[in-house]
């Protein structure tokens, strides 16, 4: 059975994850796949809040996107995993893409410019080298990926795996929406924010936002 995750980690002065989420986005976000993936899943939040949907806590410090390596944990998830941003809208079915998928691979999704991102991945199996490493070493590496073309998280997760691009699947199907983009995006199945200024909190006169970020 597949496994949905994504993660919400709110900053404990602000009560707020930096700029944006809470509780709500992951509710949008798990309609979003009821909608749109026809067959039986789990959808589990790593939170250090509580929230709507089955939720496992943080165990880290990592802030920001940083907070996405748990996924990665020791024997946290039974089966496949696709992991999804809370910013990523769901618009039209969507599970035809995960059927012919290899579980010896591990996925990410191709960004304009060709970087991977890490707004959707896609694996089955022991990835836990990712966190290990990264907690052991916290400091270098939140470092030497604050530098350079590809920053953050998927800098460092596309470093530390063979992955291969989901849009080679069905390239259409993932649109991205941000700053550079002003015209409608038409029928993709999933909407994707690159820019930190760009949301579909702030997009949402955008009709694809309208009818699927509910």
């Amino acid at each position: 059975m597949m496994n949905f995750v994504c993660v919400l980690r709110q900053d404990p002065a602000t009560k707020k994850h930096p700029g944006f989420y809470d509780k709500e986005w992951v509710n949008k976000l798990r309609n979003g796949v009821k909608r749109n993936y026809s067959k039986p899943f789990n959808f589990v939040c790593l939170s250090n809040v509580e929230t709507d949907v089955e939720t496992i806590p943080l165990e880290s410090d990592f802030t920001n996107w940083w907070a996405k390596l748990e996924i990665f944990r020791l024997n946290l998830f039974t089966g496949p995993v696709t992991y999804l941003d809370l910013d990523v809208v769901l618009c039209n079915n969507f599970t035809n893409i995960f059927e012919s998928l290899d579980a010896t691979k591990f996925y990410m999704i191709k960004e304009p410019g060709n970087n991977p991102n890490s707004s959707i991945m896609h694996f089955q199996g022991d990835y836990s080298h990712i966190y290990t490493n990264a907690v052991k070493n916290k400091e270098f590496i939140t470092a030497k990926y604050s530098k350079g073309k590809n920053l953050g998280d998927q800098g460092y997760i596309s470093a530390n795996t063979k992955y291969e691009f989901l849009n080679n699947i069905e390239n259409q199907s993932f649109q991205f929406k941000h700053h550079k983009i002003k015209t409608q995006i038409t029928n993709p199945k999933f909407l994707i924010f690159i820019s930190k200024h760009q949301k579909p909190s702030n997009n949402q006169n955008l009709q694809l936002v309208k009818d699927n970020w509910i």
